[in-house]
Order: structure tokens, then sequence, then C-alpha cells
């Protein structure tokens, strides 16, 4: 399911990269969990406005340095940040939700108060005087973002916190409201998806040993990447969950091809558009607090989606990445990895030269 990289396709992938560079219908870049550090916040948005390409920016929830259940408390917090990520971004469309950080509905009040160019992707803001809060979308052109506010429940300690079934109808509801038919599916979520490869795995740091390894991530979300056949998902949470996992459907059993991304680093994603609804690629950006965001961008030909998707560090490659760079005896563009489905290679490139 995955092509290793060898020196002799070191050609292929830089002619990949460079038909994606030149013919790309969207970029956008994502992070999230900064938990109250505003100054790598405004160092992420600093970078995005450097990056002239991008027209979508996401963050994924966990604005507050710690969970608040006081409305009036959180909505300031929530405030004192999202009013940083709508500076100086000319035109691009900031989609902005809810962690489990965050009291439900407040980061989709906080934007609407604010204005463009944040957009509450999480919480459709007509049934905010309800006190219900299902999930939004936003269409654009072929692609349709769908998005969902809080986690699935964790210890009862968070306020954005919410029941399986709870998450199920958001996400139901966004998608009886985008009717998104033959579009791509962009999932955005803080939380990721349970047992999909090693995005939603706990780690060891400051776990007690019962702990480690357990997968922590919704089952509603899960079954909504099966069930609608998303192209790709974007979620955050587990900060050591850094990394891609592609997603195969099987009739109902899922086949799970993981990668984590320790290293500043790029891989590709191609399907054929007639297999689309038969695998996800997962991609959890990790946390803010340890410098990572990421890229992505995605390109087509007449019979296949290339989505390329890079891990990034907040102040660009770290010194020993660019000394490793210039001592290496092959420094050009290359993937550390492939993930495919039923597809040739080889056709991919044909269709790429025409």
């Amino acid at each position: 399911m995955w092509w290793a990289v060898n020196k002799e396709i070191h050609e292929k992938h830089a002619l990949i990269h460079a038909f994606i560079n030149e013919y790309a219908s969207l970029r956008f870049l994502s992070a999230g969990d900064a938990h109250g550090d505003i100054k790598r916040t405004q160092k992420y948005l600093y970078e995005c406005m450097n990056d002239k390409h991008c027209s979508h920016i996401v963050f994924t929830g966990d604005y507050q340095a710690e969970p608040e259940r006081n409305r009036v408390h959180a909505r300031s917090n929530v405030k004192q940040v999202l009013r940083e990520m709508g500076k100086n971004l000319d035109d691009r469309i900031v989609f902005v939700l809810g962690g489990n950080y965050e009291l439900l509905g407040v980061t989709s009040e906080v934007s609407l108060e604010l204005g463009e160019p944040l957009f509450p992707i999480g919480c459709s803001t007509d049934m905010l005087s309800e006190g219900v809060y299902p999930g939004n979308y936003f269409k654009n052109n072929d692609i349709v973002f769908i998005g969902v506010e809080g986690t699935n429940p964790i210890n009862q300690r968070y306020p954005g916190e919410r029941t399986e079934s709870d998450l199920e109808w958001a996400l139901e509801r966004a998608v009886e409201k985008a009717s998104p038919l033959n579009n791509i599916i962009v999932l955005i979520t803080h939380a990721p998806p349970y047992n999909c490869g090693s995005r939603d795995s706990l780690g060891a740091f400051g776990l007690p040993s019962t702990y480690w390894g357990k997968h922590v991530g919704s089952t509603a979300i899960k079954y909504f990447l099966m069930k609608y056949g998303v192209f790709l998902h974007v979620c955050g949470h587990v900060h050591e969950g850094v990394g891609a996992s592609l997603c195969l459907w099987r009739n109902g059993n899922t086949e799970i091809n993981d990668l984590k991304m320790t290293a500043y680093e790029a891989i590709l994603f191609i399907i054929n558009k007639r297999d689309r609804s038969k695998a996800t690629l997962c991609v959890n950006h990790g946390t803010l607090e340890f410098w990572n965001y990421f890229k992505f961008k995605l390109a087509e030909t007449d019979n296949y989606l290339l989505l390329e998707v890079q891990k990034r560090r907040l102040g660009g490659e770290d010194i020993l990445t660019k000394i490793t760079k210039k001592l290496s005896l092959d420094s050009r563009f290359k993937y550390s990895k492939i993930f495919y489905f039923n597809i040739d290679l080889e056709d991919v490139i044909c269709e790429i030269k025409k």
C-alpha cells in the first residue's frame, strides 16, 4: 500500500511535486492546541501570511491555557486568540472550531461576533440560541469542508466533551445541510477517529503506564469517515499522534497503513477518483506547543486525486535538519512515503506528463 523512497524514483517524486505546486486547486494550512500560547499562534499566522498561495487556514481548537466552564471568561479567553487570527490575512478564510477546552458554541459565537475572515466550521450558528450545536460546512467548488465542535467523552472534566451520539447527530446535521453528493469531503475536527493508526494513541509522557498506547478517539467520527467516504480528515487533540494514517474501508472492515511523522517531511496520497469513497487519509497535525503545523495541497489529473501533506515547523527547519540536508549526497525533493490505493503509479506519471 505504500512506496518507500529510493534514489531511482527521486525524479518521479520531483515531477509529481512540481505538478502539484503548479496545478493545486486547494492549498491550506492547519494547526491547533496552542493552549494559551499567543506568541506561537501569532507565529503560525505569520507563516500563513507568508504563504501567498494559501487560501484557507485551519485551527482546530484548544485556544485556552486551561479549560474554562464560565461562559463569560471562556468567551474572553477565546476572543483574545481569535482576534489575532483575524488580522492581516487578506482574502484567506480562517476555519475555527472549539476543542475539549472550550464550552460548546463559544468559539462559534465569538467568531460570528468578530466576523470575517473567521468562519465557524464547527457549529452552525443558526441554532446557537437554542443551546444545541450541529456541525457546519463550507463549500469551495467541488470540495466541501465539514466540521464539528468538541470531543468524544474523556473523563467528564472538560467543557467540550460530548457523547458519541451527540457527535454523530451534529455531523449528520452538517451533511444534511451541505448535501455533498459527489463533492470531495474534507472533515475538520478536534478529536481523531477511534483506533485508526496511531492518530489517537496516547504516549508515555506524563501518563501512568495503564494509559500508554490507549486509543482515545471518537467512534462517531470513525463511523462518519466510513459512511461518507471522506477523502481527508484533519484533527489534533492527541499531541503525540502527529502523522498520517491511510484508512481503507473494505465491506465494513478497516485496514490501516500508519505513519508517525517525526521529521520535517512530506508525504503523498494518490487515489483514483472512482475509488475515492474507499479510503480516507487521516492527518493529526499535533500541537503548536511542540511547534508543529501542516500544509496541504490538492491537485488532480483526469483520473486521479493527488494530495501532498507536509509537516512544518514554526520558524522553519531546525539546525540539525539543515546541516543534514547540506551534507546529503542527494538533496533533491523526495516524499518520505507515498500512500496509494488500487493504482499503477506509471499511469499517474503519464497523465501528469500530458
